[in-house]
């Protein structure tokens, strides 16, 4: 990963990078314990330390950029979410419900 790339599994955390306008790179769905987890890979200048910032409790956003950028992350996830199922049937059924 590159020193100007995270990645994180929060939400909040995501939302947060998104309504300061950094790159969304992916979103990765993996099936941990049969339920499914992402994680969002996000990119920029000085992301580090606004990550940092965020985990002290010293960042501050636009409110409703935060709820636009959560609302559409929750819209981009579902459909990850979707797609990672689709595959994943599309798989078993190629090997026989075997994985």
């Amino acid at each position: 990963m590159e020193t100007n790339q995270i990645k994180t599994a929060d939400m909040y955390e995501a939302a947060m990078y998104e309504s300061m306008g950094f790159k969304l790179e992916k979103i990765e769905v993996d099936t941990i314990n049969r339920r499914q987890v992402a994680s969002f890979y996000y990119s920029g200048e000085e992301i580090q330390r606004v990550q940092i910032n965020y985990f002290n409790g010293e960042t501050t956003v636009n409110l409703l950029e935060f709820r636009r950028s959560y609302a559409r992350l929750n819209s981009l996830l579902g459909s990850a979410k979707k797609e990672a199922t689709d595959k994943k049937k599309a798989l078993e059924s190629t090997t026989g419900g075997q994985i």
